[in-house]
């Protein structure tokens, strides 16, 4: 059985979803942690990216998803709750809102 993040989203797609990201943008040089002794919160390796991966994928599939179901399946992926709410907030601004207020003028 598959992993499930949530909305029908199997853990197997947002990880392409990121690899397809990483690969388009470029992953960047890793930064040392600045307490390298302090657990680190998400249990991911690229959290921003994931929330936007799991973000992107939901919508896609429904696009009257909400803040909370998306935010719900990115924190049971590993990220921390304020990381996927502050990336959340992000992707809205520049994927979702933009694309709805360009269906609303056609």
């Amino acid at each position: 059985m598959e992993a499930n993040v949530g909305n029908g989203i199997t853990m197997e797609e947002v990880a392409a979803k990121v690899g397809e990201m990483e690969a388009k943008e470029g992953k960047g040089g890793e930064k040392a942690p600045k307490d390298a002794d302090r657990l680190r919160k998400s249990s991911i390796g690229s959290p921003v990216r994931a929330v936007w991966a799991i973000a992107t994928l939901m919508w896609e599939k429904n696009p009257h998803v909400t803040r909370k179901e998306v935010v719900g399946a990115a924190v049971g992926y590993g990220v921390a709750l304020y990381t996927a709410r502050t990336q959340y907030q992000a992707w809205y601004a520049n994927v979702r809102k933009p694309a709805e207020l360009a269906a609303k003028a056609a």
